[in-house]
C-alpha cells in the first residue's frame, strides 16, 4: 500500500489541472450569435430614438 500516497498526490495534481483547464475553456454563452448581435443593435437604436417605454412607465400605466 505504499503506492496510496503517490496515487493521492497524483489525484490532487490532476484535480488542480482540471480546475485550471476549466478556467480557460471556451464558454459559448460569453459571445453573441449573429442574430443576438443584430437584436441588440436594434434595441440600442430604439433606445437612442426613444421608441422604448421604461418599466416604471409601464407599471404606472398598469397601476402596479
Amino acid at each position: 500500500m505504499a503506492e496510496t500516497p503517490e496515487i493521492l498526490d497524483e489525484l490532487r495534481e490532476i484535480k488542480t489541472d482540471i480546475h485550471l483547464i476549466k478556467q480557460y475553456l471556451f464558454d459559448p454563452d460569453r459571445f453573441l450569435t449573429k442574430e443576438e448581435e443584430k437584436r441588440l443593435e436594434e434595441s440600442l437604436e430604439e433606445i437612442k430614438q426613444r421608441k422604448t417605454v421604461s418599466l416604471q412607465e409601464i407599471e404606472k400605466q398598469l397601476k402596479i
